[in-house]
């Protein structure tokens, strides 16, 4: 049997003007300790998140930066950490496609 394929989100990180998808290594030796392919899905690319869904077995959202309060009605406050809206966008986007995949 081949070992199932898990797909990564990653987190927004860069230097001006040119963006990197980075993945913990923990997240990926975690994966790989259960038997699984740890695949990463580029940040971003919001038009292809459906289709790179559809080549994996699973994802994995790491975790990171608070989601904006805004999203679920709520207000930012003290207690939020940093925040990453295109992060947001982007998972919301993989986690709608793995849900449309798994019920399609």
């Amino acid at each position: 049997m081949d070992n199932p394929h898990e797909g990564f989100g990653g987190k927004l990180r860069g230097v001006a003007g040119q963006g990197f998808s980075v993945i913990g290594h923990d997240y990926l030796d975690a994966v790989r300790k259960a038997g699984a392919i740890p695949l990463g899905i580029p940040v971003g690319d919001l038009d292809a998140c459906q289709e790179l869904v559809a080549a994996v077995d699973g994802i994995v959202l790491a975790g990171g930066e608070d989601i904006d309060p805004v999203r679920y009605g709520a207000r930012i406050d003290m207690r939020c950490s940093a925040l990453a809206p295109e992060r947001d966008e982007y998972e919301l986007k993989l986690l709608e496609a793995a849900l449309a995949a798994n019920t399609g």
